[in-house]
């Protein structure tokens, strides 16, 4: 394989990895009827979990939790557009960075 195609290979890789990684960023709860419906996920949120239960205060911070113990649901649409989104973004980066290098060489 060519040094493009590996380029491209190892960018998808990172950018599910960061995709992923955005999962455990905390989502601030501001009451009870946001619990029932708290998004997480970024650029776009794309899992969406049923916390319905009492907490001491709001606001409040809560990251991704167990989906055995918290209904779950993930927006398939809103997945593939984080992942075209951050892998675009990673693609500008390297191209970049590419050309930086290239002009100061």
């Amino acid at each position: 394989m060519s040094k493009k195609i590996y380029t491209y290979i190892l960018m998808a890789i990172f950018s599910l990895f960061v995709l992923f990684t955005t999962l455990f960023i905390p989502v601030t709860v501001k009451n009870q009827i946001e619990m029932n419906r708290v998004w997480f996920g970024y650029p776009i949120p794309f899992v969406n979990q049923n916390l319905n239960y009492n907490p001491p205060d709001f606001p409040r911070n809560y990251g991704l939790s167990s989906v055995w113990e918290n209904p779950t649901k993930i927006v398939w649409t809103n997945l593939i557009a984080s992942y075209l989104l951050v892998f675009l973004a990673t693609s500008f980066l390297v191209i970049l960075y590419k050309k930086i290098i290239l002009l100061k060489s």
